[in-house]
């Protein structure tokens, strides 16, 4: 019989602390686990919605054009400051095809005059601050904070396949100064995306944002971006949704605004050609979009050549006035607001 090799002196040893450093490891990795399940954030809380007055306002209205020399107008977006003051961006471009003129402009309300607007971010910047080329800027959106007012939008890459970079902007005195453009951080599971036209970006109540996002402009479903007050990414998510897809009266892009209690006001057009503008009441809890009643018509437009779809980018927002702020897309080529109050929407009479 072959005698049992004997083992080197110290091999029980290092096999015995093998196990026990692995032993270790495993265990490091449980608690490594359980820790990242207990620090998940917890579910976003909205951020408390503007004061409104206790009195019931009687019913009136007033409309106003927006100044601006750009050839094209798009996108708008409405924040109301905790001033008082009603801020509005939108993209404007100039002749062409070329989108070198790019710019996201910016503009307050104040004693029913609108101030003249400013540039704040072009093309050129953006791509100077970033130190990158960049096709083309898109999408603003302003989300007004307790303590600060954010400028979200879209950056456009050389290539046409590309998914579009998420910038920010961040301005602590009610918009008369403004940070240079910062792109949000790309990781493995957040390659960009563009910002949803359709749903403005939400305000949380410690100081966060949600922003809803698209993985391309028809895709039929988005998803929640949630960030802190720094703009760092936390989590994607699909709470925050509250006015999430529901059957809507209306064509192509819409705006929705929660009225308090129960009911939503709706904007958007009530034909494929946007040749009318219409507001709707609305059930929150109505899920199977039943209860929506057509109570105005705000603008109509016959299409033309130059204009196929005269009426479009509704946008909703309520000031601390109790008036509620409706900007649209007239023509293509500038803003119209009309501002009521809600005693308006079931008064006598036509719209303006």
């Amino acid at each position: 019989m072959r005698p049992i090799p004997r083992l080197p002196h110290g091999m029980f040893r290092s096999l015995n602390n093998g196990r026990h450093h692995l032993a270790a490891a495993l265990c490091a990795l449980l608690l490594l686990a359980a820790y990242g399940r207990s620090t998940e954030p917890p579910a976003p809380a909205l951020a408390a919605p503007v004061a409104l007055p206790n009195t019931v306002l009687p019913a009136s209205h007033y409309r106003l054009t927006l100044p601006g020399s750009s050839a094209r107008v798009s996108s708008p977006s409405l924040a109301a400051l905790p001033d008082g003051r009603l801020a509005a961006v939108w993209l404007g471009e100039g002749h062409g095809q070329h989108l070198a003129d790019q710019a996201i402009w910016f503009s307050t309300l104040q004693q029913q005059n609108w101030h003249e607007p400013y540039a704040l971010v072009t093309r050129e910047t953006a791509a100077g601050h970033s130190l990158a080329h960049l096709r083309g800027i898109s999408r603003p959106h302003l989300l007004a904070h307790a303590d600060r007012l954010d400028l979200w939008f879209n950056a456009h890459g050389p290539g046409q396949g590309t998914r579009p970079a998420i910038y920010r902007m961040t301005s602590h005195d009610a918009g008369h100064s403004w940070s240079r453009p910062r792109r949000l951080p790309v990781s493995s599971w957040l390659q960009g995306g563009l910002l949803d036209s359709a749903r403005p970006a939400q305000a949380l109540a410690d100081g966060g944002s949600l922003l809803a996002l698209a993985e391309r402009p028809d895709a039929p479903h988005f998803f929640w971006l949630r960030l802190n007050a720094d703009g760092q990414v936390i989590a994607r998510t699909d709470a925050g949704g509250a006015l999430a897809a529901r059957p809507l009266p209306t064509h192509g892009r819409h705006a929705l605004l929660p009225l308090g209690g129960e009911q939503l006001l709706l904007a958007g057009s009530s034909d494929p050609q946007h040749s009318e503008l219409w507001l709707w009441w609305g059930d929150a809890q109505d899920t199977h979009g039943k209860s929506w009643q057509s109570v105005r018509r705000v603008a109509s437009a016959p299409p033309t050549p130059d204009a196929p779809q005269p009426l479009t980018d509704p946008v909703l927002q309520r000031t601390g006035d109790g008036r509620i702020h409706l900007l649209y897309v007239w023509r293509g080529h500038s803003l119209q607001h009309l501002a009521f109050t809600p005693a308006w929407l079931t008064s006598e009479g036509e719209a303006p």
